[in-house]
Parts: structure tokens; sequence; C-alpha cells
């Protein structure tokens, strides 16, 4: 799949990457050691999320957030879920804070260069009914030979963080 590409009106999409949903856990966490985790073994956890899924409606831009929800609900769970809401600070530093303190966990496709503490584990989500994938979209009437070389760079990019 990493050579895909395909042309839809007008534009023309280079598949890049697919990222899967990770979970960070506390280092200390009895999953954390697992090479990955399903969503049922989440049945008891509490997830830490920047709002309120459940009696919000989920932003329509927010994949990670549905998919987490619609995974559980399959499941045969409510997630239990507390709120990160602090406004004009560095959320990521807050929320490794938030993990390691009170034990919680997070769903995201957030790679690890993004968070700041060497205590937080990210272990991939098993059977995962939504990911990301990403494309390089150009416009069709305006490819060129430098379109493949960024491609490899992007891909390289991302396989990095």
């Amino acid at each position: 799949m990493n050579n895909l590409s395909l042309k839809q009106g007008g534009l023309h999409y280079t598949y890049l990457r697919t990222q899967y949903p990770m979970i960070a856990f506390p280092r200390y966490h009895r999953l954390a050691c697992r090479d990955s985790v399903s969503i049922s073994e989440l049945r008891d956890e509490t997830f830490l999320l920047d709002y309120d899924i459940i009696n919000q409606k989920i932003r329509n831009e927010d994949t990670a957030h549905r998919g987490l929800l619609l995974s559980c609900l399959k499941a045969g769970f409510t997630p239990k879920v507390v709120y990160l809401n602090v406004a004009g600070t560095n959320l990521v530093n807050i929320r490794d804070v938030a993990i390691m303190e009170n034990g919680w966990i997070y769903p995201t496709f957030s790679l690890k260069s993004l968070h700041n503490d060497n205590n937080i584990v990210f272990v991939p989500l098993s059977e995962p009914l939504y990911y990301a994938q990403y494309y390089f979209v150009t416009l069709d009437s305006k490819r060129s030979e430098n379109d493949k070389k960024v491609c490899e760079c992007l891909r390289e990019l991302a396989n990095r963080a």
C-alpha cells in the first residue's frame, strides 16, 4: 500500500502512511508492558479526554474521539471519562502529568515525540475500528517530478517521529 496513488475529481492522491490509535499509559500501569491492548481490556479504565464526548456533541472533525466512543460501545461499555480542560497552557505537559499522577489513560494518534514525559508508554490498540490515513494531494494538472521526492520526504519524517 506504500505506493497507492489515485485520481479523483481533478486531484491526485498519493498515499503516505496509516496511523493506528495508541493508548498512552503511565509506565507503571499493568497494561503498559503489552505489545497491544484490545478495547475490551480498557473497560474498567478511566480515559482522559480533552472534552466531554458523552454529553457534548462530538466535533465533526474528531475522528479519534468518535472512534473511541464507537469502539467502546461496540465492546459493550460506555467509557469512564475525565476531562482535561485547561485553557492557555501547554496541554501536552498537563496531560502527561495527569496521566502519571492519576493513572488515567489517553487515546491518541499523537506520536511519542509530541509528549515530554519518558514515563508515558504508548501501546497500540489492537483491532481498531478507526485509524488515520495520510495522503499528499496535488492538482492533477499541476503534478511534477518533485511530487515523488516530496512524498518520500514526508514519509521519512512521519516514520522518524
